[in-house]
């Protein structure tokens, strides 16, 4: 064995010891940390929900590194999302959940509660699954969305002066998260003009559309049938599945900002 200098033999023991210490000890690093300890958001809707799941996932990455996980569907309503609900519940530990449903009357587990509904039913059945859904999960700050009239509820509001059902589904939401004491955001306003109208096209805004701009300066944020966000109609493929926006969808980008927002909100006042 070469013969070493008592203080390069210590050297070496030490140099030694710090390369164990580092091979073996766990890796602090602040984003591994975050990505780890960060809890999902939950999203459970509709068609709207799957518009603007892709863009609130990013908001989400970009502002808080947390990942989305979306559970919606084209017709779908809170009902629909119960069961997958209460295993979500046990999976995770969500702090924020995004609920997002207009009012689907279409599949069996809302037609179950009888035929020919009145606005007034499905907004009370509606109310009703979405109260059922939110008891799983106890410990979540829940973001109860209200959306924006579609185009014919708005025609059908300047004729007659009445009410629409939309405005009742969003008061009954409002309520609702009063009551349990959540939270109620609106991104009516997005999809409305100054005057508090819906619009399909809207004069665009750098500071608010971004990159989605077109040379026309208007903005399409509604669909061609008036309620939907992606700006051209959508597709059905040979097994019955609506395809998905072929194009980008500025509502959408709209909707999910403002649900941002109000995350935010939330978190900054934690």
């Amino acid at each position: 064995m070469p013969y070493l200098h008592p203080r390069l033999a210590k050297a070496s023991i030490l140099f030694a010891c710090i390369i164990t210490f580092c091979a073996t000890a766990p890796v602090k690093s602040s984003h591994l940390k975050a990505a780890i300890e960060t809890p999902p958001v939950l999203l459970y809707g509709d068609s709207i929900g799957v518009e603007i799941s892709n863009y609130l996932e990013k908001n989400l990455r970009t502002t808080s590194k947390a990942r989305l996980i979306t559970r919606a569907f084209f017709g779908y309503n809170a009902c629909d999302w119960l069961d997958q609900a209460k295993s979500d519940a046990k999976k995770y530990s969500p702090k924020y959940i995004v609920i997002m449903f207009v009012g689907n009357y279409l599949t069996p587990c809302m037609t179950a509660f009888g035929s020919l509904p009145s606005p007034s039913k499905i907004t009370r059945v509606t109310i009703d699954q979405i109260e059922r859904l939110i008891t799983y999960f106890p410990k979540a700050i829940i973001i109860l969305t209200g959306f924006g009239r579609s185009i014919e509820q708005e025609l059908i509001r300047q004729q007659t002066r009445s009410v629409t059902f939309t405005d009742i589904l969003n008061q009954s939401l409002f309520q609702l998260a009063k009551r349990t004491n959540n939270r109620y955001v609106s991104v009516a306003r997005s999809l409305y003009d100054s005057a508090g109208r819906a619009k399909r096209f809207l004069p665009c805004s750098k500071e608010i559309d971004g990159n989605l701009c077109p040379q026309s300066r208007k903005v399409a944020v509604r669909s061609p049938d008036g309620l939907h966000l992606c700006p051209v109609a959508y597709t059905v493929n040979k097994s019955g599945v609506t395809t998905p926006c072929p194009v980008p969808i500025p509502g959408a980008a709209r909707v999910a900002a403002d649900v941002m927002r109000a995350i935010n909100r939330q978190s900054n006042n934690a």
